[in-house]
């Protein structure tokens, strides 16, 4: 009996020093598991930050692309209306040459009427001595409509540029807005994300 309860005795103690040893190492295994958990939760957090970093590049990104397509369409828009205020000098410039024609071959119209001893109709004197001649190059009354039609047709069309370039750069400035609100915005989460965490 006493041998079996000494046998009994050893394989208690046996396995106690085998429960212990197991006891050791789910301890320890705890320990790693609650350090990866951490280092888990760690990576999840940085992973987030970096989730956000991508998202506001990828914001920046496409604000500095809009910019730039804004940018091209605000130069295109500034050259289309240069060339519309320059078609409309140049439309100007030949109905105001036109009519300096007109008036000169009305002089001439005029002067065709007269006859010696007649007053003239301008000035009253029956004396003509130099008449006005008729130039080779009169205009008539359907040069100067379509030269009036040209000149419409070019004030219109520079208004038309100069209303497009205003709503070009309108809507630049609302893009650029967006991005300086973006700009701040992503500083400010910047620096909150630089702040030491308390975990």
């Amino acid at each position: 009996v006493l041998f079996r309860s000494l046998a009994l005795q050893q394989r208690a103690q046996g396995e106690r020093v085998q429960a212990q040893g197991q006891l050791q190492r789910l301890k320890e295994e705890r320990l790693a598991a609650e350090a990866a958990l951490q280092a888990a939760r760690s990576a999840a957090d940085r992973l987030d930050g970096l989730t956000q970093a991508k998202d506001s590049l990828a914001g920046q990104a496409l604000a500095s692309r809009q910019v730039r397509k804004g940018r091209r369409l605000e130069a295109e828009a500034i050259e289309s209306l240069r060339a519309a205020e320059q078609r409309l000098a140049v439309a100007t410039t030949a109905l105001r040459t036109l009519r300096e024609r007109q008036l000169a071959g009305m002089a001439a119209r005029l002067a065709g009427e007269l006859s010696t001893g007649t007053p003239c109709p301008v000035c009253g004197s029956s004396h003509h001595p130099q008449p006005a001649r008729r130039s080779p190059d009169a205009v008539n009354e359907g040069q100067i409509e379509a030269a009036e039609a040209t000149l419409t047709q070019t004030r219109q069309e520079q208004q038309a540029a100069a209303v497009h370039l205003a709503d070009i750069r309108f809507r630049l400035e609302a893009v650029l807005e967006k991005d300086r609100k973006s700009t701040r915005l992503n500083s400010s989460h910047s620096s909150v994300s630089r702040m030491p965490s308390s975990a």
